[in-house]
């Protein structure tokens, strides 16, 4: 539908309670490449390589089904508070699912955090991976019971402190 023919591309897919929605078409390799290359063996970067260098193993398997190693997900805390972070509560229960990768962290303990409006907000994104999709599921379900008012110890912000003279 966009005309795009060669290269990388990738689409984002939000699910709604009325089913998927498109939100993005991008004409350039997906922003996390490497994950998908861990889910499924090779990602854009290899494939684009092999159109390139190797055109006739690229043609070879062009139009041929992959197999997904694992289910993998991104996700990101979405913080409904604002104030001067003093902890989050649940994160050692998050690192335990059973699913879960890896963690970093935006916002930490003494940070100023406010509600998550943006991507460029969020408090921490995290990675998760299992062979299984109903246990990354389940953890990824988890971690959205988890994260809300509960995740986020605050203190009040006073703001920016007055010049002194």
């Amino acid at each position: 539908a966009l005309g795009i023919r060669y290269g990388a591309a990738h689409l984002e897919i939000k699910l709604t309670p009325d089913g998927p929605r498109l939100i993005e078409a991008g004409a350039r390799p997906s922003g996390l490449p490497y994950y998908v290359a861990e889910a499924v063996g090779e990602g854009q970067f290899e494939w684009s390589a092999d159109a390139y260098l190797r055109p006739e193993r690229f043609r070879a398997r062009a139009g041929e089904d992959y197999r997904r190693r694992s289910a993998f997900a991104w996700a990101a805390l979405a913080s409904p508070v604002s104030g001067r972070l003093v902890r989050y509560r649940a994160l050692d229960e998050v690192r335990r699912l059973e699913s879960f990768r890896d963690m970093t962290l935006q916002v930490r303990p003494g940070d100023r955090i406010v509600p998550t409006t943006w991507d460029m907000e969020y408090p921490a994104t995290l990675t998760f991976s299992h062979p299984v999709e109903a246990v990354l599921r389940r953890d990824l379900n988890t971690l959205r019971f988890l994260d809300g008012t509960g995740m986020y110890e605050v203190q009040e912000d006073p703001g920016p402190s007055p010049e002194r003279v």
